[in-house]
C-alpha cells in the first residue's frame, strides 16, 4: 500500500462523521457500487405531519469521507508498529488505532452499527461534536426509531449540507410542536376529555356522559395558583401517595398528568427517561380574594364547627385549627415556628390549603357557651379541645 493512500484511510473515519459541515454527495460508479439507499423507517403515525413527512423520505446512506475517497483496505502482510507504553493504556476512551480500525471494518463491509449508537451514548467520550450528537440523538428517539435493532443491516445518515439543513429545520419544528403541546396542557383551557389537534387522537374520549360541556364549564372557572407551585417540596411529597386523575402519553414518551387534591388540580410532565416535573397548579375555588373585614365577625356569633388538620412542612408535619360560625365565617388558629399563636379570620384560599392537608378530628357540634368573642381573647393552644370539650388525648398532637 502506497503512504498517500495509508494516510488517506486513516484520515476517514466515524470520527469524521460530522453534521455540521457541507459535503457534496459521492460521485462516480466506484464509490456508489454497493451502497444502495434506504428509507428512514416512518415515525409513527401519532407523530406531527411535519416530522412524518421530512423523515420519512431522509434517505441514509455511508458517506464518511470527501467525493471520490474511497477507504483503501489494509493488507495483512502490512507492518504495523506496537505501542508498549502502558501509561498511556487504557479501556475506557476512543484512541485513534480504534478509529482507524474502523475505516478498515467500513471498507471491508463490516458492521459498525454498535461503534455508531456508543458514540451516541452518555458513557464514553463521543466522536461526534456536541451539536451533531443532540441533533442525531432527536432524530434516533428510542420511542420514535426502531434504527438501533437493525444490527449490520444499519447505514448511518446522509451527511450532505442540505439533508442535514433540512433535518435540522424539521427536528426544530417539531420541538416547537411539543412546546407547544407542554404550553396548552399547563393552562385553564385544557380540557382531558377534548385535549384538541396538537395532541394525539387516542387521547379524545370517543363515550361521553351526557352532561354537557361539564368539563369546559370547569375549565374556565380554574385559575392558576403560583404560590402552591413555588412549595414544589410539599407537593411532591403529597405527589407520591397520590394517584393521577388523568394519565397519558405523547408518541415521544412525554407523560402528562393531572393530580386533583380537593379543589386544587396539579399538572406534571415527565419526558423520557425524564423526572417527573411540576408545570402548573390550579384551582377550581373562588380566585385570590382580599380576606373580609375584621368588623365582618361579630362577636356573639356562636360556633358550630371545628376541624383540626394536619400538613406536611419542613420539619416533617404541623397542625392548624379551623373554627366556623353559625354565619358561615371561619376562623384559623396555629401555632408558628417560633411558638406564637397565629389567628386569622376569613383567611383567603383556605380550601386550596385545606385540600392538601389531612383531617384529624372534626366536631360539627361545640360548647354553647362559646363564642367569637371568646376565642378573640384567649390565646390558649389547646383551642381545639377548649371549643368542643374533647380531651388532647384523641387529637394529634405535636412533639
Amino acid at each position: 500500500m502506497s503512504v498517500q493512500a495509508s494516510r488517506l484511510s486513516a484520515a476517514v473515519g466515524v470520527d469524521k462523521f460530522a453534521l455540521s459541515s457541507a459535503r457534496l454527495p459521492a460521485r462516480g460508479a466506484a464509490f456508489s457500487a454497493g451502497l444502495a439507499a434506504r428509507q428512514f423507517v416512518q415515525p409513527s403515525r401519532q407523530l406531527s405531519a411535519t416530522l412524518s413527512a421530512g423523515l420519512a423520505t431522509r434517505q441514509f446512506q455511508r458517506s464518511f469521507g470527501p467525493a471520490g475517497i474511497q477507504p483503501s483496505r489494509v493488507s495483512a502482510d502490512m507492518a504495523r508498529g506496537v505501542d508498549l507504553n502502558l501509561d498511556e493504556f487504557n479501556l475506557s476512551a476512543p484512541t485513534q488505532p480504534e478509529r482507524q480500525d474502523m475505516v478498515v471494518r467500513l471498507a471491508a463491509g463490516a458492521d459498525i452499527s454498535s461503534a455508531f449508537w456508543q458514540n451516541l451514548g452518555d458513557d464514553l467520550p463521543s466522536m461526534f461534536s456536541q451539536e451533531d450528537k443532540v441533533l442525531l440523538k432527536k432524530v434516533f428517539h428510542p420511542r420514535l426509531s426502531d434504527r438501533c435493532h437493525e444490527g449490520d443491516r444499519f447505514i448511518p445518515p446522509d451527511t450532505s449540507f442540505a439533508s442535514v439543513q433540512k433535518l435540522r429545520a424539521l427536528v426544530k419544528e417539531e420541538e416547537l410542536v411539543q412546546t407547544h403541546r407542554k404550553n396548552h396542557f399547563l393552562s385553564k383551557s385544557f380540557c382531558t376529555s377534548t385535549p384538541g389537534p396538537l395532541f394525539p387522537l387516542s387521547w379524545k374520549v370517543t363515550v361521553e356522559i351526557s352532561d354537557e360541556d361539564a368539563s369546559k364549564k370547569q375549565g374556565r372557572c380554574l385559575h392558576a395558583r403560583p404560590d402552591f407551585k413555588a412549595q414544589a417540596q410539599m407537593l411532591n411529597q403529597a405527589l407520591k401517595s397520590a394517584v393521577p386523575e388523568f394519565d397519558k402519553s405523547a408518541e415521544d414518551g412525554t407523560r402528562f398528568r393531572i393530580y386533583r387534591f380537593g379543589s386544587l388540580e396539579v399538572r406534571t410532565t415527565q419526558e423520557h427517561d425524564g423526572e417527573e416535573t411540576i408545570g402548573a397548579v390550579l384551582s377550581s375555588g373562588p380566585a385570590l380574594e382580599e380576606p373580609k373585614a375584621r368588623g365582618g365577625v361579630k362577636n356573639a356569633e356562636k360556633l358550630v364547627k371545628a376541624t383540626e388538620y394536619v400538613e406536611r412542612s419542613r420539619k416533617g408535619y404541623h397542625t392548624y385549627v379551623v373554627l366556623e360560625t353559625e354565619n358561615q365565617n371561619t376562623i384559623l388558629t396555629e401555632i408558628l415556628a417560633n411558638g406564637k399563636i397565629k389567628r386569622e379570620e376569613n383567611p383567603k384560599n383556605l380550601d386550596d390549603r385545606n385540600s392538601l392537608a389531612k383531617v384529624v378530628r372534626s366536631a360539627k357540634r361545640c360548647k354553647e357557651t362559646i363564642r367569637v368573642a371568646d376565642i378573640r381573647q384567649t390565646f390558649r393552644k389547646d383551642i381545639y379541645c377548649m371549643v368542643t370539650g374533647d380531651s388532647e388525648k384523641v387529637g394529634f398532637r405535636e412533639k
